[in-house]
């Protein structure tokens, strides 16, 4: 009897416990923040959830309950699959419309070359840490005040309106000392690192060669190349996009990074690229 009592005890302190886990994992799986934190949260739940299906099932006369178990499995498993089918399908990863970003900021006046009606400011005025750091980074407000403090708006091409309104936003954001929080456009799983430094260094340095990127158009480059060419190859003709957003053949995933890296012979250890 008291081995019985023992063992009930033992069951009810473990569904207990586990019910207990499957609220946090619901607290992730709500808040996140990143889509792997939900996916991991909801797919505990199911997990969970079966655990304790099985328990209830042992603890009372009602064998149903592991059916629930797996039915709820079922579902939560369903679940996870349609989210991981978004997340790799959707931009980065696949192709799609740009997101709205707080300010419009067209790359074609900016970045494109002075015979087309741009600017032709390099790709490093701007992302100044891109030939320096891991991450490109994205200009300071200040930085857009500085150039445009001396820009008349009506010699900029497009509607003089729409031109005056959103670098009012952008002077607004200065003076109310805000950030201006950019929408990423290309991004990688949380698990992912990519030095910028690493691939601009290798593209733009070094004795004259050729080398096959499967990127974009695909085929051989020449190198060296200049810094906005080296962007290019993977974030495609950004000078030419007013809303910069993924193109054909320049979805980055896994099997892309290591033809690349196996046909340039640089190496494929996991630890290269993931945290």
């Amino acid at each position: 009897m008291a081995e019985l009592f023992s063992f009930t005890l033992l069951l009810t302190s473990a569904l207990i416990l586990i019910s207990i886990l499957t609220l946090f994992c619901g607290y992730r799986a709500f808040i996140g923040p990143t889509i792997p934190d939900r996916v991991i949260g909801i797919d505990a739940i199911g997990t969970n959830i079966t655990a304790i299906a099985i328990l209830l099932a042992i603890l009372t006369p009602f064998d149903y309950f592991v059916l629930v178990g797996l039915v709820v499995t079922a579902i939560v498993g369903f679940i996870v699959a349609i989210l991981m089918i978004s997340w790799f399908s959707n931009p980065p990863f696949g192709l799609g419309n740009a997101p709205p970003q707080p300010i419009a900021f067209p790359h074609t006046v900016h970045a494109g070359t002075v015979e087309e009606g741009g600017a032709g400011i390099q790709c490093e005025f701007c992302h100044r840490n891109v030939t320096k750091g891991a991450a490109a980074t994205v200009p300071a407000v200040e930085n857009c005040v500085f150039c445009h403090k001396q820009i008349n708006p009506e010699n900029l091409v497009g509607d003089t309106q729409v031109n005056l309104n959103e670098i009012q936003k952008m002077v607004d954001r200065f003076h109310d000392k805000n950030p201006i929080n950019w929408e990423r456009v290309h991004r990688l799983p949380d698990h992912v690192r990519f030095v910028h430094e690493a691939h601009i260094r290798f593209l733009t340095q070094g004795e004259s060669r050729a080398v096959s990127i499967p990127l974009g158009d695909g085929g051989t480059y020449q190198l060296p190349m200049s810094v906005d060419q080296a962007c290019s190859v993977c974030h495609g003709d950004v000078a030419r996009m007013t809303e910069v957003q993924p193109q054909k053949g320049q979805s980055l995933k896994m099997g892309t990074c290591l033809d690349c890296h196996k046909q340039n012979n640089v190496g494929t250890d996991c630890t290269i690229c993931h945290k």
